[in-house]
């Protein structure tokens, strides 16, 4: 885990949020410590929000912080996005929303929990705050 962490997550880091680059790097605020926390994360575009791929399941390290506040932030394709009103999505609804490079992906790990989420732009710059690692 600790190598996940600081090394490979490190590194998927600066490819997160790339125009060509299916991840996203997803930003929320800790509750148990109030420090920001990023993570990274499959999404796709549709409509006037994303939908969100959950790989690890919903008991991912960043999710239940989501659900329990009700927003995060997003870094996708050079944008600042702020989510809210994170809803399930049917795995079958939801893995149709993506290119099929990015479906074989979901399907090998067996993904089967996607949130739609709601999105307003808050800027154009790259960068997030900077996580507590």
């Amino acid at each position: 885990m600790r190598f996940n962490k600081h090394i490979t997550c490190r590194f998927l880091h600066r490819f997160a949020g790339s125009t060509r680059s299916p991840l996203a790097a997803i930003q929320h605020v800790d509750a148990a410590s109030g420090n920001l926390s990023e993570g990274l994360i499959i999404v796709e575009p549709i409509g006037k929000g994303f939908l969100l791929a959950l790989p690890d399941g919903p008991d991912a390290e960043w999710h239940p912080e989501i659900l329990v506040a009700g927003h995060c932030t997003l870094r996708w394709h050079g944008r600042i996005y702020e989510l809210d009103k994170p809803k399930p999505v049917d795995p079958k609804t939801a893995l149709r929303a993506f290119p099929l490079p990015v479906r074989l992906i979901l399907r090998a790990r067996a993904t089967k929990h996607f949130r739609m989420m709601t999105a307003q732009i808050r800027r154009t710059e790259t960068s997030l705050q900077s996580p507590v690692w």
